[in-house]
């Protein structure tokens, strides 16, 4: 506490920090000397600058394939009567608050994948709000490791056709928790149609024996699927009668 001017009847007292204080009032002449105490209490004007707030990891619109994340940044309390920070949360989430004014709350769900919101909001003790800062984290799918579904349904395996072409048919699918999609279905190299969960491929060449028919699906992540069967073509049935001839004795020839 400081006097403007302490030997005046009239004088301003500036105090430095709010509290109890006792002041005395002195009073003299050149024979006696009388004192009296004053008692009072210095309140600090009310605080009403609400808290600096800001977000500093990670970057908005970060990606990720996790499904939780740490978000950190800095806080304070400014203004000519701050109160300090009460808390700041992430979601709802109490965030941990260090004395040189960084915080950071670690595991913030990222629920949803694709765009995930986090709002960061601060307090002080004097209830100001600061002003709401808003980042978006974009969660990424994991890689799909989960391989296509594959099924052949027609020819049946170890069956016999005497036609030098079949069509080749099936079902295919790309399971997993987080499927890519079925990017192609070979027969024995060639390309079949897909559509829906069905494929085919018509045409495709048998030779005079025993034809092996490899087909492999393959979805969006590389991952693959191979199923094999056989077919026997069989040579078709002879349709031509014989030819015969007589080359002796001549026609209409005679004999004793």
């Amino acid at each position: 506490m400081q006097f403007d001017n302490p030997n005046v009847t009239v004088t301003v007292a500036r105090f430095t920090a709010a509290g109890p204080y006792v002041l005395r009032l002195t009073a003299s002449d050149t024979v006696l000397t009388s004192f009296v105490d004053v008692s009072i209490i210095v309140s600090l004007p009310p605080d009403t600058t609400a808290p600096t707030l800001t977000i500093t990891s990670p970057a908005n619109n970060a990606p990720t394939q996790a499904e939780t994340i740490s978000v950190s940044g800095t806080v304070s309390d400014p203004g000519p009567y701050a109160t300090g920070v009460a808390q700041v949360t992430v979601n709802d989430l109490p965030a941990t608050v260090n004395p040189d004014g960084t915080w950071t709350v670690n595991d913030v769900p990222l629920p949803t994948v694709g765009n995930n919101p986090i709002v960061a909001r601060a307090l002080d003790h004097a209830g100001n709000a600061a002003q709401p800062q808003t980042i978006n984290v974009d969660r990424q799918p994991p890689p799909d490791i989960t391989a296509p579904t594959l099924a052949i349904t027609s020819p049946s395996d170890g069956s016999s056709t005497q036609a030098d072409s079949i069509t080749v048919s099936g079902t295919v699918s790309d399971p997993g928790q987080y499927p890519s999609g079925v990017a192609q279905v070979t027969v024995n190299g060639f390309p079949a149609t897909i559509d829906g969960s069905n494929w085919s491929l018509a045409n495709v060449s048998l030779d005079e024996r025993p034809t092996p028919l490899a087909v492999r699906a393959v979805d969006l992540a590389g991952n693959a699927t191979d199923q094999s069967i056989t077919v026997q073509r069989q040579s078709p049935p002879d349709t031509t009668v014989p030819i015969v001839g007589i080359t002796s004795p001549a026609n209409g020839s005679a004999t004793q």
